[in-house]
């Protein structure tokens, strides 16, 4: 992997270069599987160009950072998804962390032949009344290539609008939220939001969970949310739990914990 970043004018230029080269001996297949094929090589490679720049703004105490960035990135490999067995690509999620990725299918047996457009938007705001935000907003998409041995391919090759957001506006309250927007009807297929944060000695949390059925393979949408509160009591440790099933409109409780631990040396 090489990774070369200059400045062009008022742009950040990043741009990345990689090589890797798969050997497979597979002493085994599961019954079912008919392949014959025992040893299986792949080289692959793969290079992205991205321009980002930062733009940024004080007024009165406050500060706003906003940087857009927009990537092109390739990969180039010979198609073996029907013969490799994958063990290693777990089925992943799009986010703020691995869009520009160039290969965005996590793990080296899921390898494909892709070419992606990627580009987001990058907030902070710092003040003194408000705390510190930070904003994100970013989608992928598909230029040409595969998308093979994922649950969920990107309808007319573009991914979901990924939002992100960050509120820390003391130690008494954090707030984050994470979200991905079918691009089609801006309907939210995952929604996950969070508060957390300190108040009295105790800490507590309490976070929502939505995932739209069509977006996972059983067809079951789910809905839930936790609550959980603790105090720390010298060596000692107290804490409560409670899980609640919302499908369907309902309150259903899945679990509830009381915790008590005891540290020392």
């Amino acid at each position: 992997i090489i990774n070369k970043k200059f400045n062009f004018n008022s742009l950040l230029i990043d741009t990345d270069a990689n090589i890797g080269l798969d050997l497979y001996s597979i002493q085994g297949r599961p019954f079912s599987d008919k392949n014959e094929s025992r040893y299986i090589d792949r080289i692959s490679s793969g290079f992205s160009v991205a321009a980002s720049n930062q733009y940024g703004v004080t007024n009165n105490g406050s500060e706003l950072i906003v940087e857009p960035k927009i990537q092109i990135s390739s990969f180039f490999s010979p198609d073996r998804t029907a013969q490799v067995p994958n063990r290693d690509s777990s089925e992943f999620i799009l986010d703020q962390n691995n869009l520009f990725f160039n290969n965005q299918y996590q793990g080296r047996d899921n390898v494909q032949r892709n070419d992606r457009l990627n580009y987001g938007l990058t907030s902070l705001i710092m003040s003194d009344k408000l705390g510190t935000i930070n904003f994100f907003a970013g989608q992928s998409q598909k230029l040409s290539g595969t998308q093979k041995n994922i649950s969920v391919a990107n309808k007319n090759r573009q991914s979901h609008i990924i939002n992100s957001m960050r509120w820390h506006p003391n130690k008494n309250f954090n707030f984050s939220w994470f979200s991905l927007y079918n691009h089609h009807d801006l309907k939210s297929d995952i929604s996950d939001f969070s508060i957390n944060g300190l108040f009295e000695g105790w800490s507590y949390l309490a976070n929502h969970r939505s995932v739209n059925k069509e977006f996972v393979t059983d067809n079951i949408d789910r809905e839930e949310l936790n609550l959980s509160f603790s105090k720390n009591l010298s060596k000692l440790k107290t804490s409560y739990s409670r899980k609640y099933d919302l499908r369907n409109n309902n309150e259903e409780l899945i679990s509830e914990t009381l915790g008590l631990e005891y540290n020392d040396t």
